[in-house]
């Protein structure tokens, strides 16, 4: 179905390629082609043969390629219309819609008219459903991002939490130890301080012993 297409499309592209240049080119529309211009016609011709070729063996990129080139050469409409069915094949339906549109624009009763306006309302659907789908697709990016930085962000409080905490323990401990090397030291010092009282004590005592002896 799809080769049949094809091919009727390249009898009439063929066909409408000779008939093109007497209309790109007005000079004399009784006129013979002159060199140029049949050396632009044939070179058109083989690029639409190989951009037919290239379609039919699944290259739409190289077939778009080709066809655009045989535009450059000879701005007819059939070659947008070609345009836009290897888009369409190829899976682009913006490409496809903008194509089968500008074709319709440039030849609204054109040989393949009928073929063009029954792609559209497919690929408007094509186009708005993908369209959509990745809305749904961003947005569910968007929330995986969302909650990944989330996720991140109680990791880095958490480490924070945890860094203070620890650093809060170390303060503790040093007070802790500097507290207790400070009531060792004033324990000591009540030590030795008492020592040297009780001395006294003695002292006096042994000097009030000797005072009553001589007495």
């Amino acid at each position: 179905m799809m080769n049949t297409r094809i091919g009727r499309g390249l009898v009439c592209l063929s066909t409408a390629l000779s008939l093109a240049i007497s209309t790109t080119y007005p000079s004399d529309a009784h006129a013979a082609p002159s060199g140029e211009e049949r050396s632009k016609r044939d070179t058109a011709r083989r690029y639409v043969d190989a951009g037919l070729a290239a379609q039919q063996s699944g290259d739409y990129a190289a077939a778009v390629d080709f066809y655009l080139r045989a535009y450059d050469l000879v701005p007819h409409p059939l070659l947008i219309y070609n345009m836009a069915e290897a888009h369409r094949l190829a899976g682009h339906t913006a490409d496809a819609l903008a194509h089968y549109r500008r074709y319709l624009a440039a030849d609204p009763k054109g040989p393949r008219s009928q073929d063009a306006t029954s792609q559209l309302a497919p690929l408007e659907k094509a186009e708005a459903d993908r369209l959509a789908d990745e809305a749904r697709k961003a947005e569910v990016q968007r929330e995986a991002e969302a909650a990944e930085a989330s996720a991140r962000q109680a990791e880095e409080q958490r480490q924070a939490d945890e860094t203070r905490r620890a650093k809060a323990a170390q303060v503790a401990e040093q007070r802790r130890r500097e507290q207790a090397e400070s009531d060792l030291s004033l324990a000591d010092t009540r030590g030795r301080s008492k020592q040297r009282g009780d001395r006294l004590k003695l002292s006096g005592y042994a000097a009030g012993a000797m005072g009553l002896a001589g007495l």
